[in-house]
């Protein structure tokens, strides 16, 4: 089991096993208290079914985090800025252009280039940390986003006050989770501007 948990890059834990694994507590949280469902028993919690289960459950959120984020409504939760650069970072921009010869590259574009090229030279691995702190927070967004939609539909049936209790602490939840993956998209890309600067600096 080490080998396989050695596989996985760091983005792999957080954005997809963390993820995963905090939907089946939810899950399983929900279905045992309003339908005394309780699937998450010893047998159950194998350490290689979690894992497998986890790590599905993280790509089909991670997904859903891409569908939400190219909704015109939701979107502005989750949406990347690719698009809206300040006058400094459109220099660097066309620095990159010029860098990797690409003079005809739209920002988004250029700003992908620029993502490659500071993973390949993250030496102090900042570039990949704030990545997949970011997928971790968007995919706990989406988690606890669906589960006070679920509950707040709970509430008809459950109206109960712990239920407007559980509603109201899964909106905070989502909350500080949306402003945290927010946050660290803009270390994110700041940090890949920063990369490339000092890293394409050196390589001329």
């Amino acid at each position: 089991m080490d080998k396989v948990f050695s596989n996985f890059s760091l983005y792999d834990s957080f954005a997809y096993l963390l993820v995963g694994a905090i939907s089946i507590l939810v899950v399983g949280f929900d279905a045992r208290y309003f339908f005394q469902l309780n699937f998450l028993t010893a047998d159950f919690f194998s350490v290689t079914a979690v894992v497998v289960i986890a790590y599905f459950l993280g790509h089909i959120i991670q997904a859903i985090a891409n569908v939400i984020t190219s909704t015109p409504v939701l979107g502005s939760c989750l949406r990347e800025a690719k698009v809206n650069f300040s006058t400094e970072d459109k220099e660097i921009l066309s620095d990159a252009r010029t860098y990797f010869r690409r003079e005809k590259a739209s920002d988004a574009e250029a700003f992908r280039y620029c993502m490659i090229f500071a993973n390949a030279n993250d030496i102090a691995g900042q570039v990949k940390s704030f990545n997949a702190y970011y997928s971790l927070c968007r995919g706990w967004f989406v988690i606890f986003f669906l589960e006070s939609v679920f509950l707040l539909i709970a509430t008809t049936k459950f109206n109960t006050a712990s239920t407007w209790l559980f509603f109201a602490l899964s909106v905070i939840i989502a909350i500080l989770t949306q402003r945290r993956a927010k946050r660290f998209w803009n270390y994110f890309r700041q940090k890949v501007f920063e990369t490339f600067v000092v890293a394409s600096t050196k390589t001329n």
